[in-house]
């Protein structure tokens, strides 16, 4: 791999692995209130849908394409987005303390989660790196307490030698 390649492997690995799944600042929202038409949780939440509809139309195009249609249509919706939350946090308005920590979750997190419109061939969620590592961590839980027996003095013998 050339060098210019390579550079630019790691500057996507950079930007994945600094960007926050959009859907877990959507289930922020989602677990900090039960939503009613009035909150700010639910007008958060609405204009997070918009963001997630547009993108699911434009999952067909190439990442070429996919770039210049998210800087268009995305990128509006995001900095509205993130301007209406700085508004609301500034204002005070939010009787809820884990709707307020939703909003300054999201602002402090602003540039990682919209790093994906910058590069139409990043995803704009982490969710499938989650999904496949889920298993992963619910075995290792699973495994922590099983009662198997080998296990252990396998561990211990490949620590002796």
């Amino acid at each position: 791999m050339d060098m210019e390649a390579t550079a630019r492997s790691r500057t996507q690995n950079e930007h994945c692995a600094g960007r926050m799944s959009a859907g877990s600042f959507s289930r922020l929202f989602r677990a900090a209130e039960k939503t009613s038409k009035k909150t700010e949780a639910y007008r958060a939440l609405e204009r997070i849908g918009q963001i997630f509809h547009v993108e699911t139309e434009l999952q067909k195009l190439e990442p070429a394409k996919r770039a210049k249609e998210r800087d268009r249509l995305e990128r509006p919706l995001a900095e509205s987005l993130f301007a209406w939350a700085e508004e609301i946090i500034e204002r005070g308005t939010i009787s809820s303390i884990n709707v307020k920590g939703a909003f300054k979750y999201m602002l402090a997190r602003k540039e990682e989660l919209s790093s994906y419109l910058d590069n139409g061939s990043l995803p704009m969620t982490n969710s499938l790196a989650e999904r496949t590592i889920r298993n992963f961590a619910v075995g290792r839980n699973n495994w922590l307490f099983s009662e198997v027996l080998e296990e252990p003095r396998l561990a211990e013998c490949s620590t002796r030698s």
